[in-house]
């Protein structure tokens, strides 16, 4: 996941601690510079707070399911699709992020299409 919010993807690891017999939580931020782009895309359901009663504060969640899809023009020309899930999974504790990550490589040109199919 990306903890800094740089563009880097970072990494956490949860291992077994013996000496505590409990958990850990390890973070490893990536300071290496690089090339390579990410793009970072989450679908929402659209709910606002005007949608409920005025005493409930609710506001968007994540939508279940969501499938992200970008076309790139690679540095050699070549046209690549990007696809990505979001939440594919609610049960059974998955240890998803809330968005997709999709990775471009390297690239010089802009996303050109960019497109996100919802499930009814």
């Amino acid at each position: 996941m990306d903890l800094l919010e740089n563009g880097h993807i970072d990494i956490m690891l949860m291992t077994w601690n013996p000496a505590i017999s409990g958990y850990t939580l390890t973070s490893y931020y990536n300071y290496l510079s690089s090339e390579n782009f990410f793009l970072k895309a989450f679908g929402l359901n659209g709910y606002e707070s005007s949608d409920f009663n005025e005493n409930d504060n609710a506001i968007s969640g994540n939508y279940y399911g969501a499938t992200i899809m970008c076309k790139i023009t690679s540095v050699s020309s070549d046209m690549l699709p990007g696809v990505g899930n979001q939440l594919f999974q609610s049960a059974f504790a998955a240890l998803q992020l809330p968005y997709s990550i999709i990775g471009l490589s390297r690239t010089n040109n802009y996303v050109e299409n960019f497109a996100i199919g919802l499930p009814l």
